[in-house]
């Protein structure tokens, strides 16, 4: 279906559909076509993919000093203004996190989401979904395991 995450998120150069565990895992491309959540402002759909190129930056470390301060800021800020966008910044933050190979950015990730919480909460319907996510994570060693709990 179109404008869902089914209809959007394709392999690339075929047009077999995602299944659900590879929605929901890391994503090694530094763009993406369009929204995880169906969002009825086109632009936010376009901030969103801007979101996630800044995202994957920041958690490979491409930012030093206050460029990283700047990406967090812009990132919470959007979240702040555009109620819409809330849910999305928070999908995207957990796929990247679900199987990434990398433990630094895991941790920037982890990190980039106890800000995101204390900025503003999810909607009604990510919660309970959230809550699991959250409780799938807690055993995890060493610092990760501070951020999720």
């Amino acid at each position: 279906p179109s404008g869902t995450i089914v209809g959007t998120i394709k392999r690339s150069k075929t047009s077999d559909t995602l299944n659900i565990e590879e929605m929901v895992s890391y994503y090694k491309g530094n763009s993406i076509p369009t929204s995880h959540i169906h969002m009825f402002d086109p632009e936010n759909v376009s901030l969103a993919c801007n979101i996630f190129k800044e995202l994957n930056k920041f958690a490979k470390a491409e930012y030093k000093g206050d460029a990283e301060v700047s990406v967090i800021q812009q990132i919470i800020q959007l979240g702040l203004d555009r109620e819409e966008l809330r849910d999305e910044i928070y999908v995207q933050i957990m796929r990247q996190v679900t199987r990434n190979p990398s433990p630094l950015q895991i941790e920037n990730l982890w990190l980039l989401m106890c800000l995101i919480v204390v900025a503003f909460p999810t909607s009604k319907s990510l919660y309970k979904y959230f809550v699991t996510f959250l409780n799938d994570n807690v055993n995890t060693e060493g610092k990760i395991q501070q951020y999720v709990q």
